[in-house]
């Protein structure tokens, strides 16, 4: 399984077709994230290969299990060492149904914020 790590600049776009890719031929996928401005890349970016995935000949949606984990990290900055927590997102590719589609005007909202 690949795992893919997103920063604050992480253009969505790109994201989002290495995360339809993934799961089209591994059928899952790691996402790792480290603060808020990450997660909230990772999350748009999800959204769309969402989309990617609903709109292929055979549709299928994406499942997420999120994992959390706290680790000391030494600082230059600081004497003593500071908690970060880490993020893994963790996708898989399951059966589409129609009733979780999303809305076309609610994906080419996140499309238009850029990144």
């Amino acid at each position: 399984m690949e795992t893919l790590k997103v920063c604050k600049t992480t253009n969505i776009h790109a994201l989002a077709g290495a995360i339809a890719s993934n799961l089209r031929s591994n059928d899952e996928v790691l996402i790792s994230v480290i603060g808020a401005n990450c997660l909230y890349q990772a999350t748009k970016a999800i959204i769309l290969a969402r989309k990617f995935l609903q709109s292929d000949e055979n549709p299928s949606d994406i499942v997420l299990f999120p994992k959390y984990a706290s680790q000391k990290v030494a600082s230059d900055k600081y004497e003593d060492q500071r908690m970060i927590t880490s993020i893994s997102l963790h996708l898989k590719k399951c059966e589409f149904k129609e009733e979780n589609k999303l809305e076309t005007s609610n994906v080419s909202n996140i499309k238009n914020e850029g990144n």
